[in-house]
């Protein structure tokens, strides 16, 4: 889960994975890409939450995420999300309220949950 988006820092957070496998996971490594270049890869020990910044404003990021064990040197499956920073002060880009305003008009009623900040779109849940 991505939150307090900033226009230069977000956290990440996560759950312990349902079904680690035979070894106990001990880490999780996670790998930041900014225009697709890897600029992040970097493996913690056994937390939930991470804290990203020195991030560019008004730029898409993703993430991949992944539990490991130690033990064994490896890690499970991946989980990728990806996320935008806002822009400095916190104003959206020309292009960031056009695709706004294109979803509300064509979807205006097909969104369950849908919170605005400041007149960006923080996140949405279909």
């Amino acid at each position: 889960m991505v939150t307090n988006i900033t226009s230069r820092s977000v956290v990440i957070s996560w759950l312990d994975p349902e079904n680690p496998g035979h070894q106990a996971f001990s880490n999780f490594w996670i790998k930041l890409k900014k225009d697709n270049v890897p600029i992040l890869n970097v493996t913690t020990g056994r937390v939930n939450e991470y804290i990203l910044h020195n991030l560019t404003p008004d730029t898409a990021y993703e993430i991949s995420l992944a539990a490991g064990s130690s033990i064994e040197d490896r890690f499970g499956d991946v989980a990728i999300t990806s996320f935008m920073t806002l822009p400095e002060g916190g104003k959206c880009s020309k292009l960031f309220k056009k695709v706004f305003a294109v979803c509300l008009y064509s979807m205006k009623n097909g969104f369950q949950d849908l919170k605005v900040q400041k007149h960006c779109i923080f996140k949405w849940i279909i």
